[in-house]
């Protein structure tokens, strides 16, 4: 008989402690080794939590201030808080977009939604509502979800969609919400510990980077500029390849699916293209236009706004050489460039009220004239 005294080790445990030992050890050791080669990479993702759906959204009520500041509203939008059900004698415009239209790096005011609001009241007795429903990182088929599942109930009369070539891009490279693209802040939310784990484990990190190569044979870095660059002008320069135009026809049937919920409910669609600057190695610019995109909405019957037109002919008339006038960087607009595509969309609406519905504006929509 064992001692009262005697303690008692299960040996169940002792085993078990033993074998975390032997694990934990080895696994400690490796990551303060790669701590010494890799890093976390820190991204301001406090405007946004995790989506189920859509992979990411604004966080409702959060506010940031890393360039310019931010208030997202109650319904996870930036802008002022608008509610569902629509003001009877109020025209309501809906943006559908990325960050272009929710106005990276910029203030609200200086945003071509708000713009086009101002512009409009300024017009019209009949008061018009802007919803800013753009969305940094969004491609066209997460804004084609969102407006199915939770921006129609704004009831819109108006959509404007904004179109720019990465979401092509994102659609070619197979992409969803979750991968390692400069635009997705998934991979930056901490939510629980497992986020925080698989975000700042050394081990964690290598095991992406091994995955990122053997995948896209780039580093996370090299790969992120060759996606936002060299992809784009993939786009044109191996148009005939199968997989591009994939991803070309994936993209317009999700537009032609926004068309679709815009005619049940009652809404005119306006699409807006933006071109994409691709800055080459020598310094020297290229500009990609969306001219398939447009070519095919011209088809469907939906007007259509061509930005790089009205740049090229706004940098005529205005002797302006420098395209950092317009454009931040390969696609954000300024305040300037957003004050012209405002302008541009303004002179869309007033030619769309005073037209038949199917007919397409093509001398204003185009030039902009």
């Amino acid at each position: 008989r064992r001692p009262e005294s005697d303690p008692y080790i299960n040996p169940f445990t002792v085993n078990g402690l033993l074998v975390l030992t032997s694990i934990m050890t080895p696994v400690t050791f490796c990551e303060l080794l790669l701590r010494n080669v890799t890093y976390a990479v820190n991204k301001d993702v406090s405007l946004f939590q995790k989506d189920k759906l859509l992979g990411w959204r604004l966080k409702p009520n959060a506010a940031s201030n890393p360039d310019a500041p931010v208030r997202v509203n109650r319904h996870g939008l930036r802008g002022p808080d608008r509610e569902y059900r629509k003001r009877e004698g109020v025209t309501r415009i809906l943006f559908l977009g990325d960050s272009i239209p929710y106005g990276l790096r910029l203030p609200y005011d200086d945003t071509f939604p708000r713009r086009v609001e101002i512009l409009m009241n300024q017009e019209r007795d009949r008061p018009v509502e802007c919803v800013n429903a753009g969305i940094p990182g969004y491609s066209t088929w997460q804004e084609y979800l969102f407006f199915e599942n939770e921006a129609y109930r704004y009831n819109p009369d108006i959509v404007v969609l904004s179109f720019c070539l990465n979401d092509v891009l994102h659609t070619y490279t197979g992409l969803r919400f979750g991968d390692y693209g400069v635009d997705d802040p998934v991979p930056y939310i901490e939510e629980n510990w497992i986020d925080y784990i698989t975000h700042r484990s050394a081990i964690v990190l290598v095991g992406k980077s091994i995955y990122h190569r053997i995948r896209f044979g780039k580093t996370l870095k090299e790969n992120a500029i060759y996606r936002e660059g060299l992809d784009v002008a993939a786009l044109f320069e191996k148009e005939t390849y199968p997989e591009i135009k994939q991803a070309w026809s994936d993209t317009q049937y999700y537009i032609q699916k926004i068309a679709d919920r815009c005619e049940r409910e009652k809404a005119r669609l306006i699409l807006i293209l933006f071109p994409y600057i691709y800055i080459m190695p020598t310094d020297e610019r290229t500009v990609f236009s969306p001219k398939p995109m447009a070519e095919y909405s011209r088809r469907k019957g939906i007007p259509v706004i061509e930005v790089w037109p009205l740049i090229e002919q706004d940098m005529k008339e205005q002797g302006i050489q420098k395209l950092n006038h317009y454009f931040q960087d390969h696609c954000h607009p300024t305040a300037d460039g957003n004050r012209l595509v405002a302008e541009s969309i303004v002179r869309c609406l007033k030619s769309l009220t005073s037209s038949p519905p199917n007919r397409i504006m093509e001398s204003t929509l185009r030039t902009g004239d």
